[in-house]
């Protein structure tokens, strides 16, 4: 109908726009309504507010997996691991 017809003449007009707003996607997981505007008026949008503030960026160091000795021995740390451990009994 109508409006199918309308929206697809709006993403063929905004083709660059949708290429970069998916380019963003993929780079960054988010964008925010800021990162929009910037697209929309045919700038290239940046990182997200606080993008890297907690170093788990695309060029973060990945975090070491505990070895299968080491994480067979270990208690529960927290409600999370007593609650798929079961209860312990008291010491």
């Amino acid at each position: 109908g109508q409006s199918y017809n309308r929206a697809k003449q709006l993403l063929e007009k905004n083709i660059d726009k949708l290429h970069v707003m998916a380019d963003a996607l993929i780079k960054y997981e988010t964008i925010e309504s800021a990162q929009i505007d910037n697209i929309m008026e045919g700038q290239e949008p940046g990182p997200p507010a606080g993008w890297g503030d907690d170093d788990k960026g695309p060029d973060a160091p990945a975090p070491e997996a505990p070895d299968a000795e080491q994480a067979a021995g270990q208690e529960a740390d927290g409600p999370l691991d007593a609650a798929v451990d079961g209860p312990t009994e008291p010491a």
